[in-house]
């Protein structure tokens, strides 16, 4: 995830978190606890990166989907994210 997250900095910035939402989901298929313990390192976008794991989770645990994104402090990310894993 590290090596990913260096080429989420070199992106341009409207495209950012949405490296940083792939990263998380890509993650997540793995261990979404690495993943989200991970997203916490992302500062600005660890909301982007919790958001991924969320959207894996959909599939194979979506209580655990919703409460991560509940957990979200951005509240127009977090609305998107229930959005997603509610439907």
């Amino acid at each position: 995830m590290r090596a990913t997250a260096r080429a989420c900095e070199g992106s341009t910035i409207d495209w950012r978190g949405t490296c940083y939402h792939g990263i998380g989901w890509g993650a997540a298929e793995r261990d979404p606890d690495g993943a989200l313990s991970t997203c916490a390192s992302f500062g600005e976008y660890a909301d982007n990166c919790r958001h991924g794991v969320a959207n894996e989770l959909k599939r194979s645990d979506p209580q655990r989907a919703v409460a991560v994104c509940e957990s979200l402090q951005k509240s127009e990310t977090r609305q998107r994210c229930l959005d997603f894993v509610t439907r």
